[in-house]
This record gives C-alpha cells, sequence and structure tokens, in this order.
C-alpha cells in the first residue's frame, strides 16, 4: 500500500495548524539567586522549565570579582540550562574607576576580564555564551555609573571589556542594558556601538513606592512603555540600531498588579522586535518581587496564566487536523478501490 497520500495531506495540516501568524518566541528566564533547588522550586511551580536562568557574580573587590565567576560556574554546572550571565564591568575596588578601565593602562582590568572569560569559557565548551556587562549604567548605584560625564569613559571601557572576551572565544554575545527612564542622563549617550553590542536589554521593575497602582496597575504599565527611554524609547533604538531586545529584568510588587503582568505579556506576544529573553526576578534580594511563595497570590496566577502553561492546540487546530485526517481516509479508500477495480 503506498503512502504517498501522507505527502499530500501532511502540507495541508501543516498549512491549517498554522492559522494566524504565531507570536514571536522568546526565552524564558528567572533570577533565583545562587541555589539552583531555588530554581527547581520556580520550576516546580511554574509547571514546566524554564529556557534560562540568569546569574549575577560578585564585584565588591577584585577577589569577589574574578573568583566569584568561577564558584557560581561550578554551583550551576549540572544545571541544563541556558545561563544568562551578568558580569560587572569593573569592580568596586580602591582606585577601580571607568577611567582607568578606559585607558591604556589597564592591565589589571585586561588580566582580570580574561580570567572571567576563560572561567566561562571552561564552563560551557560549546554553544551560545550570554553575557551581560555594565547594565543599568544610566542610573548612579553601581560604579560603572556614566552619569556625570562619564559616558565616553563607560564605552571605551565596555569596548575594552569586549575586546578581550572575544579574544578567549568568539562565542560570546554581549548585551547592553539601561535601566528605564530618565535617570539623569539619555542612555544612547553611552552606546558602545554596533560592533560591540549583540543584543539591547532594559531592566525595569514595577515598585509601588513610586509607580502607579490605580486600575490593578494598567496606569503604571501604560507609563512604562511611554515615559522618557521607557519601554518604546528601548524598541525604537533596537529597530534603529537592527539588534534584538531583552526584559534583563522586571519584577512586580503591587500585589494586585495582575492588569501590569497582563499588559506585558501581551506586549510580548505582539512584539515588533524579536526579544531574545525576557527575565523574571523571582527573589526577595533587592526588589521583593518573588511570586513562587503565595507572597502575592493574585500576582502569582496572573503569571502562571501568562507563562505557566504549555500552549495547547486550539479547537480550529483539532478541528484541520480531524479534516486533513478524514480527506486522507477518503483519498486512500478511493485508491484502494480503483486498484481493486483494475486487478
Amino acid at each position: 500500500m503506498s503512502s504517498h497520500w501522507l505527502l499530500k495531506i501532511i502540507p495541508l495540516t501543516v498549512v491549517l495548524l498554522a492559522g494566524a501568524p504565531a507570536a514571536r518566541a522568546q526565552m524564558l528566564s528567572v533570577y533565583v539567586g545562587n541555589t539552583p533547588g531555588d530554581l527547581a522550586g520556580f520550576e516546580a511551580w511554574l509547571g514546566h522549565p524554564a529556557d534560562g536562568v540568569q546569574l549575577h557574580t560578585g564585584y565588591k573587590g577584585w577577589a569577589d570579582y574574578t573568583g566569584s565567576v568561577g564558584w557560581l560556574r561550578d554551583v550551576y554546572a549540572g544545571v541544563e540550562r541556558q545561563k544568562f550571565w551578568s558580569i560587572p564591568l569593573i569592580p568596586e575596588a580602591e582606585a577601580a574607576t571607568l577611567s582607568a578601565a578606559a585607558g591604556s593602562n589597564n592591565g589589571a582590568y585586561v588580566t582580570a576580564w580574561n580570567t572571567i572569560a576563560s572561567a566561562l569559557v571552561a564552563g560551557q565548551p560549546t554553544g551560545t555564551i550570554y553575557v551581560r556587562t555594565g547594565w543599568e549604567f544610566n542610573a548612579n548605584w553601581f560604579p560603572w555609573s556614566a552619569l556625570d560625564g562619564k559616558a565616553a569613559d563607560y564605552v571605551a571601557t565596555y569596548r575594552n571589556f569586549v575586546t578581550t572576551f572575544r579574544a578567549v572565544s568568539d562565542r560570546f554575545v554581549f548585551e547592553w542594558c539601561p535601566n528605564i527612564g530618565d535617570q539623569g542622563m539619555n542612555p544612547a549617550e553611552a552606546y558602545p556601538g554596533n560592533d560591540y553590542v549583540d543584543i539591547i536589554g532594559m531592566d525595569f521593575y514595577y515598585n509601588i513606592a513610586w509607580d502607579l497602582t490605580d486600575r490593578n496597575g494598567l496606569d503604571a504599565w501604560n507609563y512604562k512603555v511611554i515615559e522618557s527611554y521607557g519601554l518604546q524609547w528601548l524598541v525604537d533604538f533596537a529597530v534603529e540600531h537592527d539588534k534584538p531586545v531583552a526584559y534583563s529584568e522586571w519584577g512586580v510588587n503591587n500585589p494586585n498588579g495582575t492588569a501590569y503582568l497582563a499588559a506585558f505579556a501581551e506586549w510580548l506576544a505582539n512584539s515588533s522586535v524579536e526579544v531574545v529573553y525576557q527575565n523574571y526576578w523571582n527573589s526577595n534580594a533587592a526588589f521583593d518581587g518573588m511570586l513562587s511563595d503565595d507572597q502575592y497570590p493574585l500576582l502569582a496566577a496572573a503569571y502562571l496564566e501568562a507563562f505557566g502553561q504549555i500552549p495547547e492546540p486550539s479547537v480550529g487546530a483539532l478541528l484541520a487536523v480531524g479534516l486533513a485526517l478524514a480527506l486522507g481516509g477518503w483519498w486512500l479508500r478511493r485508491k484502494i478501490i480503483r486498484r481493486q477495480k483494475m486487478g
């Protein structure tokens, strides 16, 4: 019996299943801290594995800056998830400055960057290694802040960092990541250039200490989109530079902010630009955003509704499969009857 009829039916099934254009897929990442068991707990709560995990290495002194990378790499060595590394641009140490790292007499920085890059490559012999560095540079809380006329030094340091890493391996992908909003500068002033940036990210949090809380967070969401150097700015800037985007850190601490969360899920689904990943801050370290511990029941339910379910075939898709199989059976029966008559 010939199976050539399958070649006729399968394309029809694929077309019918495709239906409307699907939303762009992005990797779902999560920050849980330095304990793989917390990742396992998050995934059990989520109902399926995360695509990736965000890992932050230390910067409180030179020893922490270089030593924490190998330590954290080994802690997560058995976790088969995409690692999204957040590697500080420079350490917080005496005489460690952007101007020093940007200059020609920066051997200590190059040595440290080489050590870090080599540790990451040793921990991942194959595949892409995602590195975000110098994030939230447009604010004043990290030692690599580009405020107060330091944008040029930031750019030069970022380029030196990337150049050093690329000398170790060509598998690194680099993310440039401002904080949302007007923190005192136009982030574009500190853009290192397309040759040094692969992904343009943004960190943004819904914090009830200063964000709107009416309409279950919808007004807060709308403002995040339209504010100066907000989410729409991110998309427009990425399009201008022909780069994909990432929502590198996001979190919510409004217990009733379900509309905000749903609006972000819709924003992702309808994105006009490629989204590499989105990373939720499922932790109470530095920001009380944990969802998997029933801290915010309504928010947790909204997150699970948006991201915790593997999409099931729609009724239309199931009907399409049934129709395709019925047509295949009809065609096959006709062929069998025709052969019987000829025989």
